[in-house]
């Protein structure tokens, strides 16, 4: 913390009521948490660039492959579409399956329990009838709910399970007789098939990255933001402190204008002397225009997502399932420029600025 500033009286000082005193400690606190927010938005940002990057490079790579595949394997692909499509449709039962008979094993076990815990209860009290008190009855009263529940829950997954596993046997043998009929198309077509799963699986891993990186960036600017709300409010609080009858008296006109861009001159002299304010180095800016580029790419997975390119669908002249269309290359999020908080602490521009001195003058959401 840095020390206490004597400040000479004069004109200005009488004028503004300034004495001997310490700065606040929220401020070099909330200072402290500014720096800290941009250079973790910095950091994330670039991050952010470079997951994208890695994202349209391996859709790059997936759509180059996969037709490279599709023009040496001829009409198989085509052929064989309905098999492949429909193992992906088995598996997806399978996996039903097994959740179904997951959650009718639990809710069995819950049944069970429930039943015990009644037994035990009854017994207690045929054994010692003087236990039969109103907290006792709570109890039955809850163990019996709580049956009641355990056989519904059963009865709903014995239900489940016995659709998804009718679901899972036809899709079954609907799969084995196209295997039958299509065994040639498929063994020839099968190269491109698993191709397209690993490039499917690379695309949604990176998916979920993106997401995860645009979600903290999104954070950092809250926590900057924030962080902008407090000094603001500490600058009143330390100003309607120091001004008492100059801050009712204006409550209303002289708030929204010259009163709410008056900061305390041991605020600026303690910024001035350089108490660890890194804010004010240039603040790159994201330009990049809109442009779009077409990739006609053979997955069923739709990556049209906030936190990536926007996605058209269209169809691939040769294929009947769902395509990435176009990736589109504009900004992914909005141009976030850091505050220059010196600036804030000069009295010439505090003099000829009339507007709000963090919020307006800068657009902080």
């Amino acid at each position: 913390m840095c020390d206490a500033v004597r400040e000479q009286p004069d004109g200005d000082d009488n004028v503004d009521g300034f004495e001997e005193d310490k700065l606040d400690p929220r401020v070099e606190i909330e200072l402290e948490k500014l720096n800290s927010a941009s250079d973790l938005i910095n950091i994330l940002e670039k991050e952010l660039d470079e997951a994208r990057t890695v994202f349209r490079q391996k859709l790059n790579d997936a759509t180059r492959d996969l037709q490279q595949l599709s023009k040496s394997l001829g009409n198989s692909i085509d052929k064989a579409r309905p098999y492949f499509e429909l193992l992906e449709q088995t598996k997806k039962a399978q996996l039903q399956c097994s959740s179904a008979v997951i959650a009718y094993e639990r809710a069995c076990d819950m049944h069970q329990g429930a039943r015990k815990t009644i037994s035990i209860a009854e017994d207690k009290l045929l054994n010692n009838p003087a236990l039969f008190e109103p907290a006792w009855q709570e109890m039955l009263n809850n163990a019996n709910l709580k049956l009641l529940e355990a056989e519904e829950e059963k009865l709903k997954n014995e239900s489940f399970h016995h659709e998804a596993a009718s679901v899972y046997t036809q899709l079954q043998h609907k799969k084995l007789k196209l295997e039958n009929q299509l065994k040639k198309s498929i063994n020839k077509a099968r190269p491109y098939f698993d191709q397209k799963a690993f490039y499917i699986d690379c695309l949604e891993n990176q998916k979920v990255l993106v997401q995860e990186l645009e979600s903290s960036y999104i954070a950092a600017k809250e926590r900057y933001s924030k962080s902008l709300r407090e000094l603001e409010n500490i600058s009143e609080d330390i100003h309607r402190k120091r001004n008492p009858a100059v801050f009712r008296t204006n409550i209303r006109d002289e708030y929204v204008s010259s009163e709410r861009n008056s900061i305390p001159r041991l605020l600026c002299k303690q910024l001035s002397e350089g108490c660890s304010v890194k804010l004010n180095e240039p603040r790159r800016l994201n330009t990049r225009t809109t442009s779009r580029s077409s990739f006609k790419l053979d997955l069923d997975v739709d990556f049209d997502s906030n936190a990536i390119d926007t996605g058209i669908s269209t169809k691939s002249p040769s294929a009947k399932s769902v395509d990435i269309g176009i990736l589109n290359s504009t900004k992914y999020y909005t141009d976030f420029q850091l505050l220059d908080v010196k600036k804030l602490f000069d009295p010439e521009w505090r003099r000829n600025s009339k507007t709000n001195f963090l919020s307006q003058s800068y657009n902080i959401s």
